[in-house]
């Protein structure tokens, strides 16, 4: 073998070597965007607070003696602020979340409680 042959060879080699090389470096380069956009590691995209945290939803309320009202409310108002449900929809989306006595209050108050700050001031 020529030493031309030969050279032609470990050139022909030392490509092979790069395309495998540079497809490994597009496969991690493909896996960390995916991990930057919230995938595969248990996150969601972030919302419009640019928050990227998962928020537990809130319990239902039924008013029940013993229930804490101030609680629940702050649960509900965190879980509205971190999903990014806007002021004028959360007191009706709150309202989803009662049950038993505390429904049966909204029904007769929910014309009189239209804001989400005049609902949590009573």
């Amino acid at each position: 073998m020529s030493v031309d042959g030969s050279t032609d060879m470990v050139n022909q080699q030392l490509r092979d070597q790069l395309v495998i090389v540079m497809n490994r470096i597009q496969e991690l380069e493909a896996r960390d965007r995916q991990r930057q956009n919230g995938h595969n590691v248990g996150q969601q995209p972030a919302n419009a607070n640019g928050n990227t945290i998962k928020a537990a939803k809130p319990p239902m309320y039924s008013g029940d003696i013993g229930t804490d009202v101030e609680a629940w409310l702050f649960q509900v108002g965190q879980y509205a602020y971190v999903t990014n449900i806007p002021e004028a929809h959360r007191t009706k989306w709150a309202a989803t979340y009662l049950t038993g006595k505390a429904a049966t209050w909204w029904r007769a108050h929910s014309s009189a409680t239209s804001t989400w700050r005049l609902w949590c001031t009573g």
